[in-house]
């Protein structure tokens, strides 16, 4: 089954959910593919729309591992970075700065109950408890 698109336009992308483990999809409605990892391959096969020459795909792969710089750091190492990143998140978070875009933290109130959100919404949607 082919995603529902609103117009004849092709899409630069298509989102195609692969679910691993016991989930339930029988009562999935979505505009996208959901399906079982063991279905995805056949899934993927359907689409037949070329977007990339075969020349532009090596160039995507060149680029990426070009700028792959996990392979140059320790797992212990980057695990720390991610902890000393997340500190520094939490730090500028807790000073009423959105992380994001350096606006400020204002607190508002939603359906759910109050949370902070950042003054430059709609442009950056920022939000935190």
């Amino acid at each position: 089954m082919k995603p529902y698109l609103p117009d004849s336009t092709p899409p630069l992308t298509d989102s195609i959910i692969g679910i691993i483990g016991n989930a339930n999809l029988d009562n999935v409605v979505s505009r996208h593919h959901v399906v079982y990892k063991e279905q995805l391959l056949s899934v993927i096969n359907e689409y037949k729309a070329i977007y990339l020459t075969d020349d532009e795909v090596q160039d995507v792969i060149r680029i990426l591992e070009e700028n792959n710089l996990r392979g140059e750091v320790s797992n212990s190492e980057h695990i720390k970075n991610i902890r000393n990143e997340r500190k520094e998140i939490d730090k500028t978070i807790s000073s009423g700065v959105c992380p994001k875009c350096g606006g400020q933290l204002i607190k508002r109130k939603g359906v759910y109950g109050s949370f902070y959100g950042c003054s430059n919404y709609p442009k950056c949607r920022f939000t935190t408890q």
